[in-house]
């Protein structure tokens, strides 16, 4: 809807920064949080900042993909970027912080210098974040550079309630670094092993 701000914090930095910018904005903001970052810890100034709106957060740098990746996703990704280290690929992580205003300047010029993007969402791909930032993208590179792009979210089912499949409907590390490999070598004949999450693995949620 037109007029409302969208945030969606992957640190426990931006939470503190969006909430105060959303308190101070004069619009309406939906400040999406995720389940899985509560336990996380990071620097907090005591004193009060905010975080701008429409700014996106490069976390990484590399040459060879582009990730962006949303909310939890973020942890996700940084974790995936460690395994394809190991094969010799370097990604550079973008996390957008807000999801409306978003910062396609920063996500673009990444992009273009890669060649490459995975856009990795915390909901379903159809009609998401990551179909609006793809779409965006192709407005903002057609005529300038020639991409390829992948798209990482839910599986196309209703939300199971048992772990073993909750296992195979969330993105992860290892699907999402399977997925940039694929992106940069054309082919899915890599598939990585990483321990589970660690706040996936002791939550106490209805599996």
């Amino acid at each position: 809807m037109p007029g409302l701000k969208v945030v969606a914090p992957a640190t426990p930095h931006d939470a503190k920064g969006c909430l105060i910018a959303a308190i101070r904005d004069n619009n309406p903001v939906i400040f999406m949080e995720h389940r899985m970052l509560y336990q996380n810890a990071g620097i907090v100034p005591e004193e009060p900042y905010a975080v701008p709106f429409g700014n996106a957060r490069i976390l990484t740098h590399g040459d060879h993909v582009t990730i962006v990746a949303v909310s939890h996703m973020v942890v996700e990704a940084l974790r995936a970027k460690h395994l394809l280290e190991a094969v010799g690929i370097a990604a550079e992580v973008i996390d957008p912080v807000s999801l409306a205003p978003l910062d396609m300047g920063t996500i673009a010029a990444s992009v273009e210098r890669t060649g490459r993007v995975l856009i990795v969402d915390n909901s379903w791909t159809m009609c998401g974040a990551s179909s609006e930032i793809l779409a965006q993208l192709m407005e903002c590179l057609q005529g300038k550079r020639d991409f390829r792009a992948a798209r990482l979210g839910y599986a196309p089912t209703p939300c199971p309630t048992t772990k073993p499949l909750e296992n195979l409907f969330y993105p992860d590390a290892t699907s999402i670094a399977e997925a940039a490999y694929a992106l940069v070598k054309n082919t899915r004949d890599w598939k990585p092993a990483a321990p589970e999450a660690k706040e996936i693995a002791e939550f106490k949620g209805p599996f």
